[in-house]
């Protein structure tokens, strides 16, 4: 069972049509997250129309979207998309696996978008 805290002040700039994804604060919208050195704002979970406040999770256990093969335990980092990856050297750093998951997998995270441990 996912446990979270939600923030609902920023509005997506475009429609975001998927589950899941981690996004970003950009000009004060929400925009979704395109590479490992983004500072990640939360995960969306729900896909939400452009400028309509949206519920972002914050931190907790939620769930993300694999962008390749992860195990369980492993720090992760913004990828492509919206998805999470297995984090690597200079990455950004956006929480921890609690299962496994391989591309594309709908999985279970740890969110701690902790400002004090920005890269791997």
């Amino acid at each position: 069972m996912a446990r979270y805290l939600e923030s609902g002040v920023f509005s997506p700039s475009a429609d975001i049509t998927g589950n899941d994804l981690l996004v970003k604060l950009s000009s004060g919208q929400l925009v979704v997250t395109a590479a490992d050195t983004d500072e990640a704002y939360g995960i969306l979970p729900d896909p939400t129309d452009a400028n309509v406040p949206a519920n972002v999770i914050t931190c907790g256990e939620c769930y993300a979207i694999a962008g390749g093969t992860i195990a369980a335990g492993a720090a992760l980092a913004p990828d492509a998309d919206g998805e999470v990856k297995t984090a690597a050297t200079g990455d950004a750093i956006v929480g921890e696996a609690l299962e496994a998951a391989v591309a594309g997998d709908r999985f279970l995270i740890t969110l701690y978008l902790d400002k004090t441990r920005l890269v791997a």
